[in-house]
């Protein structure tokens, strides 16, 4: 709501402040390389270890990384900067946060734009991007002790020590607690409403459903999918479909439905999606 009304108030996507809170995280994250002590005053429930990245302004690397995510989703619209504050987004998810599953939704993002890019010459280009970035990231990992180091770079060599990918995945979630976790939250919400026929299970459950469109699903049953139609289709008129359908990825992995920039990104949805019609009512 408060994001709505900022759009309201600006009659449009206000890029100043989104261009803000992308430096404020950059700067609280290289902040904490260096003064790991200061961070933990400003976010005392943050908890991260050795090998994994800085936490930033959220709980948890992983955190931090679908949060970058969500900002360069909000970035690919920006009229001026576009490029450099996308690229900013990546760098903190692959150099501060250090986050495999950040890096995964990438993975995402750029799969689903390259299946939907439509043109030959189009796809050629984001391979190439992709190719490119690909070199600058194994230069940065040969060249940098502790991101050579770091779990995200453990788990993503542990994907590939083998040509067979999926039987190296299984096994990584059954020895990773924290993998475990999150394929757990992927399947509780989504396995029960297929189970049972896409009934409400209602608020009941005790505890805690981490994926967020798998909780709507298990908790509103098939009308839980309407929402998630409802938001997709706002998400694909703002930000284009494969932008929406990479967000909609996200969310049914370790994502809350409650996390504030995903519903910033709503708000911005929402507000575009109901700009005719409030210029309408001001002409009246």
């Amino acid at each position: 709501m408060t994001g709505f009304n900022i759009f309201l108030h600006d009659r449009k996507l206000n890029e100043l402040i989104i261009k803000r809170m992308i430096l404020l995280w950059l700067a609280a994250g290289i902040s904490e390389m260096f003064f790991p002590g200061l961070m933990q005053i400003l976010t005392p429930g943050a908890r991260t270890t050795a090998s994994r990245g800085v936490t930033g302004l959220s709980m948890e690397p992983s955190f931090y990384g679908y949060t970058c995510f969500f900002f360069m989703i909000m970035a690919m619209k920006f009229r001026t900067g576009r490029v450099k504050y996308c690229a900013l987004c990546v760098l903190q998810i692959i150099f501060l946060a250090k986050s495999a599953v950040g890096v995964l939704y990438l993975f995402v993002l750029l799969g689903v734009y390259i299946f939907f890019a439509g043109s030959i010459r189009r796809r050629i280009m984001l391979i190439s991007l992709s190719a490119l970035t690909l070199v600058a990231v194994v230069i940065a990992v040969n060249n940098i002790e502790s991101l050579r180091q770091s779990r995200m770079v453990s788990l993503i060599m542990r994907i590939f020590e083998n040509p067979n990918i999926l039987q190296n995945a299984a096994k990584i979630s059954e020895t990773d607690a924290s993998v475990a976790g999150r394929i757990h939250a992927i399947t509780f919400g989504t396995g029960d409403f297929f189970t049972d026929m896409g009934l409400p299970h209602g608020f009941m459950y005790k505890g805690r459903i981490m994926s967020g469109y798998g909780a709507v699903l298990y908790e509103l049953g098939i009308f839980g999918l309407a929402v998630i139609v409802m938001i997709t289709k706002r998400l694909s008129r703002s930000f284009g479909f494969p932008a929406a359908v990479a967000v909609s990825v996200v969310m049914f992995s370790a994502v809350q439905l409650a996390s504030p920039t995903f519903i910033f990104l709503v708000a911005i949805a929402e507000y575009e999606a109901c700009k005719k019609r409030l210029r309408y009512i001001e002409l009246k």
